[in-house]
């Protein structure tokens, strides 16, 4: 039987995709630099977007109608091995375009490989508590999981990540909505989710394996 689901997501990571683009700012002591993190939603093979159904692998109709999630502790992975990681703490809200590109700033100068990040926030105890009915509520999987950070893989960008004063590169990322629901996880249950249950472990680890690395723009 097919549901027809009205999911509100809230979570690590987006949002509408706007095009790349390379901004910077200026570092009087020359010693750092700046970059722009894009992640570009996606469902399936197609553009995603707020308030338009999809067709799940199960055959579930799901329509995402708001949402939100946080990426955090966001890690430089340097050429030896040992990484930069900042202090950000960064929003992103499916239903307010541009929310998907995160700007760091103050990267120390250098060559760096690949790059990992965590999903939630320092600022809330719990990840994946919900409660209600699924429509029209708004998730807000703000926080970390049940064992701390839940950190992506290290994405390697297959050249070097160059932080200087007078560059502008930029990081282009995906996240597949579809995955979310992926090893046994349906829409219908994301109403009753509580932090530690394997429901909650499953979606985030359904969000971890949604991030792909797209590009490089030096």
């Amino acid at each position: 039987m097919k549901h027809f689901i009205y999911a509100a997501f809230a979570a690590v990571i987006l949002f509408s995709f706007s095009s790349c683009r390379r901004d910077h700012m200026e570092d009087p002591t020359g010693t750092t630099g700046n970059l722009e993190l894009e992640m570009e939603l996606v469902f399936g093979t197609g553009a995603f977007q707020v308030n338009t159904p999809f067709a799940d692998a199960n055959g579930d109709t799901v329509i995402f109608n708001s949402g939100n999630f946080w990426i955090s502790h966001i890690r430089f992975i340097k050429t030896d091995g040992s990484f930069y990681e900042t202090a950000v703490n960064h929003k992103i809200d499916l239903s307010i375009p541009n929310t998907a590109t995160t700007s760091l700033t103050h990267i120390p100068n250098g060559d760096y490989t690949g790059i990992q990040f965590a999903l939630g926030s320092d600022t809330a105890a719990v990840f994946g508590t919900m409660t209600g009915s699924v429509a029209n509520v708004g998730f807000n999987y703000s926080a970390f999981g049940a064992s701390g950070p839940a950190y992506t893989p290290v994405f390697d960008f297959g050249t070097l990540l160059f932080i200087a004063p007078d560059a502008a590169p930029m990081i282009h990322m995906s996240m597949d909505m579809e995955t979310l629901f992926a090893n046994g996880t349906t829409p219908a249950i994301t109403d009753t989710i509580l932090v530690g249950t394997p429901e909650s472990e499953t979606f985030l680890t359904n969000m971890l394996n949604a991030i792909s690395f797209e590009h490089l723009h030096q």
